[in-house]
């Protein structure tokens, strides 16, 4: 049997300075192992390497899939009776052909 070796189910967070920038910025990388033989790629998610504009900005990588969301917000927030909310969803299929 070929099959790849399941990685034991576990942690590793890391923090490198290869982000963007002319002096690099701060990444920190949680990647979780669920230990699973049916599901054997890794979670990996991903903070302040893209997005650096927004208050806040994640990436979840599993395999070839990649869920990026951010999060903004105003300094001086004006008093309001609701939320302002906006969602903007972008589905990409891709195919080789």
């Amino acid at each position: 049997d070929d099959a790849a070796p399941v990685p034991a189910a576990g942690h590793t967070i890391t923090t490198t300075n290869d982000g963007p920038g002319v002096n690099g910025g701060t990444v920190h990388t949680l990647t979780i192992n669920l230990g699973d033989a049916s599901n054997t790629d890794p979670l990996v998610i991903q903070t302040g390497k893209i997005g650096r504009q927004a208050s806040g900005s994640v990436t979840l990588t599993r395999g070839e899939t990649i869920l990026y969301s951010t999060a903004c917000r105003d300094k001086d927030p004006r008093p309001l009776d609701f939320l302002p909310l906006s969602v903007e969803y972008q589905e990409r299929f891709s195919s080789a052909g």
